[in-house]
């Protein structure tokens, strides 16, 4: 058994949760701070030594019908985004810190949610949503926000991203697959809607219907508009 983790610390990772569920017209679902722990040192028993590199990751383990799930993210990591949150000065933020708890809460959700439905999922399916996931939260384009972000974030996320060194070749093809597509699909909605109710309807039941393709269809719903 890990040690809990301070409400304080987990506040933003509701946030992030809430703010998903809305994006996505999701059900409410399971409390992903009660699936949160930070113990690396149990983190590092089940990834080996690679682990220590990492600081968020998301533990999935099925047996007959039931579905085991914990959330790894780094001490410092949550105490910083607590810290941030309750600043009330301007660029406290770190953003690879806001990156890896949005990575971890959205890989959670999408486990849920598909397990809900009885589906299947894949990492590929996880990565490509949770680069989707950080694009629309980190740029506002769910709230139509300022488009000279956007296209910030867009370059932040998908032009100048990097590797962490030491992946072995299916990791780092499988990150870089998902990443590409990811971008591509962001600059077809960046590209597609823009301000004003009708627009922002559109958004949404494309949001809606992209969330709940599965893996085949969405590289091939990107494919079609993107290419």
């Amino acid at each position: 058994m890990t040690p809990p983790v301070d409400a304080l610390r987990l506040a933003p990772l509701r946030a992030m949760q809430r703010t998903l569920e809305g994006l996505y017209r999701l059900p409410e679902s399971v409390d992903v701070a009660e699936f949160v722990t930070t113990d690396a040192a149990w983190a590092y028993a089940l990834l080996g030594e690679s682990g220590r590199a990492i600081g968020e990751s998301v533990f999935v383990r099925c047996e007959d019908d039931d579905l085991g799930l914990s959330v790894y993210l780094d001490a410092q990591i949550l105490e910083r985004l607590a810290a941030a949150e309750s600043d009330t000065h301007a660029g406290t933020l770190d953003l690879n810190d806001l990156c890896m708890a949005l990575e971890g809460v959205s890989h959670f959700l999408y486990v849920i949610t598909r397990a809900r439905g009885f589906r299947q999922t894949t990492p590929f399916e996880m990565e490509l949503q949770a680069e989707v996931d950080k694009f629309l939260v980190l740029s506002g384009l769910h709230v139509f926000d300022d488009m000279a972000l956007r296209a910030r974030v867009h370059h932040c996320l998908f032009e100048a991203m990097t590797l962490r060194p030491g992946l072995d070749a299916t990791n780092v093809r499988r990150y870089a697959d998902a990443n590409r597509y990811a971008g591509k699909y962001c600059r077809y909605l960046q590209a597609s809607f823009h301000a004003g109710a009708h627009d922002r309807a559109r958004l949404y039941d494309e949001l809606y219907s992209f969330y709940r393709l599965p893996q085949t269809e969405k590289v091939r719903h990107i494919e079609r508009r993107v290419g």
